[in-house]
């Protein structure tokens, strides 16, 4: 069971392939009986963490068709009633499986999709276009240095199959940042999102948690890269179940280090604590309370105990994973006892 005091989920997790891209890694603990999709089972995250993870690996690509798997079931389960220990999506009752399967899911592309939506059709290059090309440079990606500014250095590895959408929009009633942190709203945001959630559920993944690893005080730059695209995710798919289509809930990832000024970590909080993202959030099983990753390289005792408090209610557990990779934490993960992702 997982406490504020002593965090240990068995969590795995899976870094990306490239800005629309992913892995996911089923984790917890070995348990041939764990219900799949629709089956029964608990409402929420089994936290056990910081210790080895057991159990098989699987890898999905994100923009992919949905994965057919016979372990999972992605028929309708029984209709709602009282007796519904899940989540009612469309008058269906839906259950989290006792084995949780998670993604990293990546919301950052504002930057990216804005500059490349500047240039012709022809020039909208990617990585992969470079590596077939008979005269590779990755000079025609972005070719210019205020192309390549305006992008924050990101470019795409390859074209997704929904177009170069990104998933910010600004908040109803803000004005839109000045440059250079100036993006255009995404488009066909619903399209995109409820994609996404469709292919990830009948692919077995049930949580995505949301990489906002770098960013730790508010900024311009750090609300249009990360945060305002976690708060999207989450409006859209709380939408997307209004309307019956059942999604994945959602974590972030985010440093927490001592307070200085306004922190993303606090966004995050306040983004858990809307009322239409309760039943969202993903949930420790054992407390119920929700879950935050936190980076453990940019984390302190602090950061962690203010990520837990934030918002008054004492109902968010704060779980430290690694990132910012040594070679040791690459072997060992970030402590004694955690074993490497795989």
């Amino acid at each position: 069971m997982l406490t504020a005091v002593a965090p240990s989920i068995p969590w795995c997790w899976a870094f990306p392939l490239s800005l629309v891209v992913g892995a996911f890694v089923a984790c917890g603990e070995s348990d041939s009986s764990a219900p799949a999709h629709g089956t029964g089972g608990s409402a929420g995250a089994d936290a056990q963490a910081d210790q080895s993870a057991t159990g098989g690996t699987s890898a999905a690509d994100a923009g992919a068709d949905a994965v057919s798997d016979a372990s999972v079931d992605t028929t309708d389960g029984p209709p709602c009633d009282a007796s519904c220990a899940g989540v009612c999506v469309g008058n269906i009752c839906h259950t989290y499986p006792a084995r949780r399967v998670g993604i990293f899911y990546l919301a950052w592309h504002a930057f990216a999709a804005d500059t490349i939506a500047q240039l012709p059709a022809a020039q909208r290059l990617t990585v992969e276009d470079v590596i077939k090309s008979p005269n590779p440079s990755f000079d025609v990606l972005l070719p210019t240095p205020a192309l390549a500014e305006q992008a924050a250095g990101f470019r795409y590895h390859i074209q997704p199959e929904l177009g170069f959408y990104h998933i910010y929009r600004k908040r109803p009633g803000d004005a839109a940042y000045p440059e250079p942190n100036y993006v255009a709203d995404g488009t066909n945001l619903e399209k995109v999102l409820r994609t996404h959630a469709t292919q990830l559920w009948q692919a077995g993944v049930d949580f995505v948690y949301v990489d906002l690893t770098n960013l730790q005080g508010m900024s311009p730059f750090a609300d249009v890269l990360g945060v305002r695209p976690l708060e999207v995710l989450f409006e859209e798919w709380a939408a997307a179940r209004a309307a019956g289509i059942m999604t994945p809930q959602i974590a972030a990832w985010v440093p927490a280090p001592d307070k200085s000024g306004p922190m993303v970590y606090e966004e995050v909080s306040r983004i858990y604590h809307e009322a239409q993202n309760a039943e969202l959030v993903l949930r420790d099983q054992k407390t119920g309370k929700k879950v935050v990753f936190l980076v453990d390289t940019l984390t302190t005792d602090s950061g962690k105990q203010d990520s837990e408090g934030a918002g008054g209610a004492n109902d968010v557990v704060a779980v430290r994973m690694w990132g910012l990779l040594s070679n040791r934490s690459w072997t060992l993960g970030s402590r004694p006892g955690c074993s490497p992702a795989r």
